[in-house]
């Protein structure tokens, strides 16, 4: 299981060739950024809903509307979503991508995999080893398909 957490997200990033778009250019983003270039991954560009940040750069990468980004790279690029907030769903953000024809979405959560010492425990996510201990972290389910850690309550 260390294997997998360690080599998730590797591969998933190889399957698009290693380009990638980050979605969200807020703090999560950020965050995401600078573990990615610790390995040596420069993402193409960040995409976000908010019109304010069109146009601009973060830490250097440039912001793209959803729709600019999409038609440039939707095709070839992992658009990986990094928005934490309340009341964001990953689903919406995810049909969002894919309805402007961005072929490869996913989530952070292998990312958080392999950097967990920098992303990880966060709310309510942890690794999968950490979940599988003896005295397991995640107890019970959330409604919206998230595994609570023991104690914590949205």
């Amino acid at each position: 299981m260390r294997e997998r957490e360690n080599s998730a997200f590797d591969n998933l990033l190889a399957g698009c060739g290693n380009r990638l778009v980050l979605f969200g250019a807020g703090n999560l983003g950020r965050k995401v950024l600078q573990c990615l270039r610790s390995i040596g991954v420069e993402p193409l560009a960040f995409a976000d809903n908010s019109p304010s940040k069109w146009g601009s750069q973060v830490d250097g990468v440039p912001v793209l509307s959803p729709k600019d980004a999409a038609a440039q790279y939707g095709g070839s690029a992992l658009f990986l979503i990094a928005i934490w907030s309340l009341g964001h769903y990953y689903r919406d953000s995810r049909t969002q991508l894919e309805s402007m024809g961005c072929a490869y979405v996913d989530s952070t959560a292998f990312l958080r995999w392999k950097f967990a010492d920098q992303l990880l425990p966060d709310f309510c996510q942890d690794l999968p080893t950490s979940c599988t201990s003896k005295r397991p972290m995640c107890v019970k389910r959330h409604p919206c398909g998230l595994m609570m850690p023991r104690g914590r309550n949205i």
